[in-house]
């Protein structure tokens, strides 16, 4: 078969796929989630409807609990659900969902007010917390021209306190897993802000997104991931640690809360867009001595590429694409060729959108708006794949 009936044929299975996860979703889900329910997992996201706040709607999803994120998996969940109609709906943690992990925060007084039906109380309490933890969270360029820097990860309110929800490359994902030996890990509990917390860390399992109690915030999607270095950051502001390794010693609890003045306001952004900067008088320069790639380039990057530009992962590679595109001092117009070419051949259905966002990320870097370095660039690529691979 020929490289452009293989491309068609996969283009076509592409486009079945959607269909088929859209007609699933309007039917499984009430209209006015569907939508939300598939940019989620056209994110890369593993959505399952929920009978209730705490009860998923499918007979079985533990044996997909360490599978890699596909549309097939999504689909074959959906077929096991046992209803139509829900409004309530959760995520897989772990791989299902391109290394998902979340961090549980349950408020002590919240939980308490909860437990003896003081409503106000309780959702009192857990909006102070969210608002307190927000301030706190590891942030990034929003990439939106416009220089605001966001959340890198979502945060839902909970019944009882807050779920930081973060993704971690693959190779730290699976040093975290191999790390706690477990899927719920509880840290102990802590002092935050006036806030007495539980905290426990999980990397495997479901957990609700949407439902009476529960509400999430999403400031960036994809969720950018983040490192394991990252995590431990956080944790330690919070009040606790992960388990060291054997042959390390723990610190004890009075350590760890002497530990949050010194990284409390340091998570601000992502470390590695910490780089040395480069000025944009630097990059003016480099205008003359753009690199051309060759068609010999272009074919052979398309076809490296074009099997994994799949919904739930082609953001992400473009991103880390045209981010290393533009620090090789690859010339726009190239740049919209390969992208259209590699879109096309991919079947993606749109090429349109793709070739906007290549022409929005060089006209921040020409506009001094952002510097080539602040972009995830090679690294971003191959972290992408890695979670593909």
């Amino acid at each position: 078969m020929s490289q452009a009936s293989q491309a068609s044929t996969q283009g076509s299975e592409t486009h079945s796929l959607m269909d088929k996860l859209r007609e699933a979703a309007y039917k499984i889900f009430r209209a006015t989630v569907a939508s939300k329910v598939l940019e989620l997992t056209d994110f890369g996201f593993t959505i399952i409807p929920y009978e209730t706040e705490r009860k998923p709607a499918v007979s079985k999803w533990k044996d997909l609990k360490d599978a890699e994120y596909s549309i097939e998996n999504v689909l074959k969940l959906w077929e096991r659900t046992k209803g139509s109609n829900y409004e309530y709906y959760g995520v897989m943690l772990g791989r299902p969902s391109n290394n998902l992990v979340l961090i549980d925060l349950d408020d002590v007084d919240a939980t308490k007010a909860a437990e003896e039906g003081r409503e106000e109380d309780r959702q009192r309490i857990v909006d102070d917390l969210a608002e307190k933890v927000e301030q706190i969270l590891p942030k990034m360029d929003a990439g939106d021209g416009w220089g605001f820097v966001l959340p890198a990860v979502a945060l839902t309110k909970t019944r009882r306190g807050v779920h930081i929800l973060l993704r971690l490359g693959r190779a730290d994902y699976e040093k975290l897993v191999e790390r706690l030996g477990k899927e719920n890990t509880e840290l102990g509990e802590a002092e935050y802000r006036g806030h007495r917390v539980k905290v426990e860390l999980r990397v495997k399992g479901v957990t609700p997104l949407h439902t009476q109690y529960h509400r999430t915030k999403c400031w960036q999607l994809p969720l950018p991931p983040v490192s394991l270095h990252t995590v431990e950051r956080l944790l330690q502001t919070l009040g606790v640690r992960l388990p060291v390794l054997s042959g390390k010693v723990q610190p004890n609890a009075a350590e760890a809360r002497e530990g949050n003045l010194d990284v409390q306001n340091n998570i601000v952004r992502h470390e590695e867009n910490t780089h040395p900067s480069t000025s944009i008088q630097d990059t003016s320069a480099r205008e003359t001595t753009r690199r051309r790639l060759s068609e010999q380039d272009i074919a052979k990057i398309v076809e490296v590429l074009k099997n994994y530009w799949v919904p739930g992962h082609r953001n992400n590679l473009q991103l880390g694409l045209v981010g290393w595109l533009i620090k090789r001092n690859v010339s726009l117009e190239q740049a919209e060729e390969l992208v259209r070419r590699l879109a096309e051949a991919a079947g993606d259905e749109e090429v349109r959108k793709r070739i906007d966002e290549v022409r929005r990320q060089y006209r921040l870097v020409q506009n001094g708006e952002k510097k080539p370095e602040e972009l995830l660039g090679k690294t971003g690529l191959l972290e992408e794949l890695q979670v593909i691979i």
